[in-house]
């Protein structure tokens, strides 16, 4: 099953991908810059979703920016993941550590972005 944004525990799954605590829990508190946060893009979800006109909103086929910047960055700036308008969080298979990281993403439920294009 897709992982969303808004799911209790998209930032626990994007955690165990990460394998990294203090990632977490700067993702948590805010100390890893604004534009690169999960609750950023949350927050930035939450907001087009109550100012859009619906589901045919364009926003809802591209994916979401903060701050000009489009993908939550993972530990170390390494993996990355993008959020669709429709709160589906993407990993960014191109932008990813490893192979090892991938296998976790997609145990964790992520689909990958861009195998397969975009959903």
């Amino acid at each position: 099953m897709p992982v969303y944004i808004h799911q209790d525990d998209a930032l626990e799954r994007m955690g165990a991908v990460e394998q990294d605590e203090r990632w977490e829990q700067q993702q948590r508190d805010g100390s890893f810059g604004h534009a690169c946060l999960f609750s950023s893009f949350r927050d930035e979800w939450e907001r087009a979703w109550r100012d859009a006109d619906g589901p045919a909103d364009a926003l809802y086929r591209l994916g979401l920016t903060v701050d000009g910047n489009g993908a939550i960055y993972g530990s170390g700036g390494f993996n990355r993941y993008t959020v669709r308008g429709s709160g589906e969080i993407l990993f960014i298979e191109a932008q990813a550590r490893s192979d090892a990281d991938v296998r976790r993403a997609v145990e964790q439920g992520f689909r990958l972005f861009p195998a397969g294009g975009p959903p």
